[in-house]
């Protein structure tokens, strides 16, 4: 019984937290889709980890702790990249002006 209401409680604190999650995550990515793959994936990790949250005053900064590992997994798997097109003409651009 006391793990149901725990996980009750869970949800019920992360409804207050989805948005502030959304953004914090955006303000990592910088990328819609990828947001929303990051916070389903925080999501997920969190409900089946709620269980190791020691006090629901850190649910917070333990949920934005497991998003910024997931952010952190998403680009070692995923390396952000620039094309030298890219570069040779924003420098050719810079040098006409």
């Amino acid at each position: 019984m006391k793990k149901e209401l725990k996980r009750r409680n869970f949800i019920e604190q992360l409804s207050f937290l989805y948005n502030d999650l959304e953004r914090f995550i955006y303000a990592l990515t910088r990328n819609n889709e990828v947001k929303n793959d990051i916070v389903q994936s925080t999501v997920e990790i969190g409900l089946n980890k709620y269980e190791q949250l020691r006090s629901e005053s850190a649910m917070k900064s333990w949920l934005f702790s497991i998003a910024k590992n997931e952010v952190n997994k998403y680009y070692k798997k995923n390396p952000l990249t620039v094309e030298f097109d890219d570069i040779s003409a924003a420098h050719e651009d810079a040098v006409a002006s």
